[in-house]
């Protein structure tokens, strides 16, 4: 199978859903609703914010896009009885942009989102086809550039990975890691608001949660509170 990105608008059309680009005043990449809400929201209606799809074009709305099919596909029956027993629920799933937005959901919809944000990387990236570029890409840089560092040359290649399937850096970046290219961890990390310079490191040396990157205070924190950093 050849690897390539996927027409998630097409596939959004195909399950039925009719995509809207909206201007709207909160924090949500994407509003999915269940039921009718009025003369212009028909079931299966998704609102895509388009503040954050013009500051993100292609890769918010093909992942906020993958997203909500997800929602479609998993967790419309839930919403269905969920009203059916309780008419004044909401009819429809927000998805917040942000982690503060995020923690004010209801646990339930925290665990839909988790899940739709999970499945939407593997959807867009499909394991086999994502495993064979990244290998490709990887080796075309080594072998055009054999005395580039492989930090450099790992961090090239989430870029153009990310830019081959139209996802964000850090979809493209955490996608690798599930798939057991370890060194990607060492890419691509926020410290204090910038990017650090790239790291590699042996398999096996980070476990799952870790990492070489700490910005100073969790650095300070940390030597304050375990003897070991102190020499």
């Amino acid at each position: 199978t050849k690897p390539m990105a996927l027409p998630v608008e097409d596939i959004a059309a195909e399950m039925g859903l009719n995509i809207q680009y909206v201007e709207v005043n909160n924090d949500n990449f994407g509003q999915l609703f269940f039921t009718e809400n009025g003369d212009e929201i028909s079931r299966g209606t998704l609102w895509l914010n388009e503040r954050y799809i013009k500051e993100r074009p292609e890769t918010t709305k093909n992942f906020t896009i993958a997203h909500e099919c997800i929602h479609w596909d998993r967790h419309r029956k839930y919403m269905d009885l969920n009203r059916i027993m309780n008419q004044d629920v909401s009819p429809s799933i927000e998805c917040p942009a942000s982690s503060k937005g995020w923690h004010q959901l209801q646990k339930t919809f925290r665990d839909m989102e988790w899940q739709a944000n999970n499945l939407a990387a593997r959807i867009l990236m499909p394991e086999k086809t994502t495993r064979q570029k990244l290998e490709e890409l990887f080796s075309n840089r080594r072998n055009l550039f054999p005395n580039e560092r492989k930090g450099l040359i790992m961090a090239a290649t989430i870029r153009e990975l990310a830019d081959f399937y139209q996802v964000s850096l850090m979809t493209a970046k955490y996608r690798a890691i599930q798939l057991g290219f370890e060194q990607a961890a060492g890419v691509f990390n926020n410290v204090e608001g910038q990017i650090a310079k790239p790291i590699w490191f042996k398999d096996g040396a980070l476990s799952k949660y870790q990492t070489f990157v700490v910005d100073r205070p969790i650095a300070e924190k940390e030597m304050a509170e375990t003897k070991s950093w102190i020499s």
